[in-house]
């Protein structure tokens, strides 16, 4: 995955600032009520809501563990 090609061709500082970037960056976006924005997709994980999405810590680093790890990957690697 991303960490590991990272690492082999950048090495550990480049892929701990690549992780704090992902810090800065938002979950999703709802756009007018309407739009759903999320990078890579859909969900694997089925009951996935915009109240659970909500509930969510912000500020992490990915893959995260058990049930917040599913919805996390689901809703930036599922490209």
């Amino acid at each position: 995955g991303f960490a590991e090609e990272c690492l082999s061709k950048y090495g550990p500082r480049i892929y701990e600032r690549f992780q704090k970037l992902f810090l800065l960056l938002p979950l999703f976006a709802v756009i007018e009520r309407r739009v759903f924005v999320v990078h890579g997709g859909l969900f694997r994980v089925p009951g996935v809501t915009l109240e659970r999405l909500s509930q969510l810590p912000y500020r992490r680093h990915y893959p995260l563990g058990l049930t917040e790890e599913d919805i996390a990957a689901g809703r930036d690697w599922t490209d």
